[in-house]
């Protein structure tokens, strides 16, 4: 329905932008009803899940709002996602198990704060905290370790699920936005990731800041 609306409000190609075939069946959907829009659809595989996709579309649609052809949308949108990191807390590890996405050598230790990353599909420790406060040092560190103060910059989105992970939200964007180099922006993780990693998560995803050239079409 989404491209049929599209190619009636006067759309000629669509550029369409997906969470990762590794992560959900969506995009198989999507190549079904691609074969069916009227126009041109062109599917992009982002690898990736939650603000990853976001991060590529907001990208994408920068460029296709400034000129850029169908292709250089596309390749902005993939290039955004392969650039993004992303660090992350739950609330326990068994809402992550049970997604069958966690690394098997992550056993997780008692009253320990496992910081967690999602690389290709699967979810594997980089760090453990004491307690909260350490834990958001820590993914602090890793959007800065990405380039940030040193003449790099970065945007970085800080996603809370719920009211249990608000104030480690809030600390999480203070300490960003104190960091130079760093434009920090907000947003709420949805349900579809919720379910994996369950209530009291918090996580920044973050990804060069690039100046971007877009030949506008005449």
């Amino acid at each position: 329905d989404a491209y049929r609306l599209l190619a009636q409000h006067g759309a000629t190609e669509i550029v369409s932008v997906h969470i990762g075939s590794t992560v959900s069946g969506t995009l198989n959907s999507a190549h079904l009803a691609a074969r069916e829009a009227d126009v041109p659809v062109h599917l992009v595989d982002t690898g990736a899940a939650s603000f990853v996709v976001g991060a590529a579309a907001i990208e994408a649609a920068g460029a296709a709002a400034q000129g850029a052809a169908a292709a250089e949308v596309m390749a902005i949108a993939e290039r955004t996602a392969g650039a993004c990191g992303n660090v992350f807390i739950v609330g326990g590890l068994d809402f992550m198990r049970a997604g069958g996405r966690l690394d098997a050598s992550l056993a997780g230790e008692p009253l320990t704060v496992p910081v967690l990353s999602l690389v290709d599909g699967t979810v594997s420790q980089i760090g453990s905290a004491a307690n909260p406060d350490e834990a958001t040092a820590l993914m602090v560190d890793a959007v800065r370790d990405s380039g940030a103060g040193a003449g790099a910059r970065v945007k970085a989105t800080v996603g809370t699920s719920d009211v249990w992970s608000f104030d480690i939200g809030d600390q999480l964007d203070k300490r960003l936005s104190a960091t130079d180099g760093v434009d920090v922006a907000r947003y709420r993780i949805g349900p579809s990731v919720g379910a994996h990693t369950g209530p009291g998560s918090v996580g920044v995803v973050f990804y060069p800041s690039e100046s971007r050239q877009v030949a506008v079409l005449s």
